[in-house]
Parts: C-alpha cells; sequence; structure tokens
C-alpha cells in the first residue's frame, strides 16, 4: 500500500514500552509497524535534525520502505529509506539509517512526512 503522511498526525498507540517513550511523536502505525519521530532544534549544536524510531509489533520480520521528506520554505530533500525489522524489534537513530540533518545550512525544517510507505511481511 502506498500512502503520503504530513506532520503532525494523529497519535497512534503504542503497544510496547520504550525508555524515554515520553519524548516520542507519533507519525504513523502501518500494517503493525510503528513509526515515531524526535525534532531536535541543534541537532549539531547548530542545524534541525530529525530522528525516527521504527517498531515492529508483529511477530514476524517485515521488509519497510519509504521516503521521508523534509521542507524549509520552498526547498526540499527527499531520502529514501529501506530495510528489515525482526519480530518485536524496534530500531532508531544514525546507525540504522534513521537520523537526518536535511539542511546543514542553517534552514529551519517547517514540514517532514513519508511517502511511499510499504511494509511486506
Amino acid at each position: 500500500m502506498l500512502g503520503a503522511c504530513v506532520l503532525p498526525a494523529i497519535p497512534a498507540q503504542a503497544q510496547v514500552q520504550h525508555a524515554g517513550d515520553w519524548a516520542w511523536k507519533p507519525l504513523l502505525k502501518h500494517e503493525g509497524v510503528e513509526f515515531k519521530y524526535i525534532f531536535y532544534d541543534e541537532a549539531d549544536n547548530e542545524n534541525n535534525g530529525v530522528v525516527v524510531m521504527l517498531i515492529n509489533h508483529n511477530d514476524y520480520k517485515v521488509y519497510y520502505e519509504f521516503k521521508i521528506i523534509f521542507r524549509a520554505g520552498e526547498a526540499e530533500v527527499i531520502k529514501h529509506v529501506v530495510g528489515v525489522l525482526e519480530a518485536k524489534q524496534a530500531k532508531t537513530g544514525d546507525a540504522d539509517g534513521l537520523f537526518w540533518i536535511p539542511f546543514p545550512d542553517g534552514r529551519t525544517i517547517s514540514e517532514v512526512g513519508l511517502r511511499g510507505y510499504k511494509i511486506t511481511r
């Protein structure tokens, strides 16, 4: 299934608790995979950044694919993301390819969205 989602999103209900859950904002829940995010005003002490957490609530491994879109005024950066989540696994951060500073020139992120998200068993 293909779709698009732009922040802010309607809150999703978490089934699995993770440390620091209070800091994460719900973005999307699709095919048993939950997408959450944290916006950092000064991710590198200077520029805006976003980190995403993916949580597989399924009892089976899934493959995920999506495009994350960042906008600052008229400027746009799109990152294509693919990967695998084992059953009940969560991933987040730079090591998992889920952290971005899309505008290293100091522009402020005005919108973040998802497009073309797919979850496959």
